[in-house]
């Protein structure tokens, strides 16, 4: 009964992995992670002027459709964090500025690329360059989070106060699941990569989404020979699928949702075997004594109510027993399930039923 529970669990955990709505398109999306050094690329435009170029070859390649950098690419769980000002209000903090945030750099079509809705404002273009109107964009969890029933659009925001630009909030992204289809989304801002101020910041990882049908392995030899064309001694740190990358994400839940369905199979067949052949055997040693009683008049029901009334109660007794330990069980698999508690109810009707039917 354990197994069969734990295994119920695991199976209503990974269906619920599968359905989970990512809020983007996870096929079909290519990645390669580029670092330049910082002692050939010092400074900004110079960094910026290369990824334009870089980005520029990759959308030319046969069978990409789009292509966008970011400073955090979907399967990654690591990133900056920035605390920020809001223009007009004090923060609690002591120094003056909200929670440190997650914060992205992208360049123009990084929305697109990915198939995430604007809900509120425009997305970034090739007009957010550095001497333009400095701007950002948050998701749907910042906006929660700082302007509650409000609208964000047109508010600013500040990283340091004095150092760097106020700058203008011009949209709100949809929530997305970016770093695994197992974590939540949480709050983020989105900076356009030409408009940022952190020469220290020369990494950028170039996504390139396929036309429908191709994989998008076949283009990351293209992506590598793309960046080698600019810069010879320049390899990229890493090329990848976000499909691959989810892949590794979830590895070991998922490991662990197939090592207990396997035993959970297994458990299935002998609770059949098992039980069918300890009953029937059982029975068969009653046989004189059911002759015995029908030959002096009991009626069949009455016989067969019997049978099953003990090896009901027995089974039934055994599987108090067995959920007993399945939810003392639970309290160590509930950090691999998702989507399902580990005293699911349905999951254990399930279970107790399919051995009182068999």
């Amino acid at each position: 009964v354990v197994l069969l529970v734990s295994a119920g669990l695991f199976v209503r955990s990974f269906r619920a992995l599968q359905a989970t709505e990512l809020a983007f398109d996870p096929q079909g999306l290519a990645l390669m992670d580029v670092n330049l050094p910082s002692q050939r690329y010092p400074a900004i435009p110079e960094q910026v002027l290369f990824y334009d170029q870089l980005l520029d070859r990759a959308a030319a390649m046969p069978a990409v459709t789009g292509v966008a950098g970011t400073t955090q690419p979907p399967g990654w769980s690591a990133g900056m964090t920035f605390s920020f000002a809001i223009e007009g209000r004090v923060a609690s903090n002591l120094n003056g500025r909200e929670d440190d945030e997650a914060v992205h750099a992208v360049t123009p079509g990084y929305f697109e690329v990915l198939g995430r809705r604007m809900i509120r404002g425009r997305p970034f273009d090739g007009n957010d360059r550095i001497d333009a109107t400095p701007v950002v964009i948050i998701n749907e969890s910042l906006a929660r989070k700082h302007w509650p029933g409000g609208n964000p659009i047109g508010e600013r925001i500040a990283f340091r106060v004095g150092d760097t630009p106020w700058r203008e909030i011009v949209g709100v992204v949809q929530d997305a699941r970016l770093e695994s289809p197992d974590v939540s989304p949480h709050p983020a801002i989105y900076v356009p990569a030409a408009q940022r101020t952190w020469p220290w910041l020369t990494y950028l990882t170039v996504m390139a989404r396929t036309a429908n049908g191709t994989d998008p392995v076949a283009i990351t030899e293209g992506l590598r020979q793309a960046l080698l064309d600019l810069d010879p001694q320049l390899p990229p740190e890493s090329i990848t699928t976000v499909e691959a990358a989810f892949r590794e994400n979830t590895a070991s839940r998922t490991f662990a949702m197939a090592l207990v369905g396997g035993f959970g199979t297994l458990a299935l067949i002998l609770s059949v075997v098992g039980l069918y052949g300890l009953i029937t055997y059982t029975v068969s040693r009653q046989r004189r004594e059911i002759g015995v009683r029908i030959a002096l008049g009991a009626p069949a029901g009455e016989v067969v109510g019997g049978v099953m009334r003990r090896t009901l109660g027995l089974t039934l007794a055994g599987v108090s027993v067995g959920v007993l330990g399945a939810l003392l069980a639970g309290r160590f698999l509930q950090g691999l399930l998702f989507g399902v508690e580990a005293t699911d109810l349905t999951t254990y009707v399930t279970t107790v039923g399919i051995v009182v039917v068999v």
